[in-house]
């Protein structure tokens, strides 16, 4: 058994990043798509959800992924036909990102996948405890962004 009551908080959080990214790749390899590429989806669904435009720089400020690797992702998901890119009906010199029919049904079917994945991988732990880990998880976020 590992070492646990004296391990740093950042040595335990990188542990458990480790565990969670190598279940989540397992799972969205079913979908032919990466966790950033997942993350992606998932903001896509939800600006759609209320009516917003997306663009990539949009993608960089909602998700903290750095706008070099959006960019290399929305190409490969424009590549796989999940994604589109269209001329922005507001400002003509930038572009948004659309969904396909495709990528929305992909997302659909990976956020439920990635659900069921998210509750097996945390049985070990009590609803309480989860939710203590996520308010913790918000906690920190929110201080570093500031």
């Amino acid at each position: 058994m590992a070492k646990k009551s004296n391990e740093s908080a950042g040595f335990t959080l990188w542990k458990l990043t480790t565990l969670w990214q190598r279940n989540l790749a397992d799972v969205l390899a079913g979908f032919n798509i990466t966790q950033t590429q997942f993350a992606i989806l998932v903001a896509m669904i939800d600006f759609e959800k209320s009516g917003d435009d997306v663009s990539q720089a949009i993608l960089v400020g909602h998700t903290n992924i750095d706008k070099m690797t959006i960019s290399k992702s929305v190409r490969s998901l424009q590549a796989k036909k999940l994604v589109k890119i269209k001329k922005s009906k507001t400002d003509k010199r930038a572009n948004n990102l659309e969904l396909y029919a495709k990528g929305k049904t992909v997302a659909k079917d990976a956020i439920i996948a990635v659900r069921k994945a998210d509750k097996k991988f945390f049985s070990g732990a009590t609803l309480a405890q989860v939710d203590t880990l996520k308010k913790i998880g918000d906690k920190v976020i929110d201080s570093h962004e500031g």
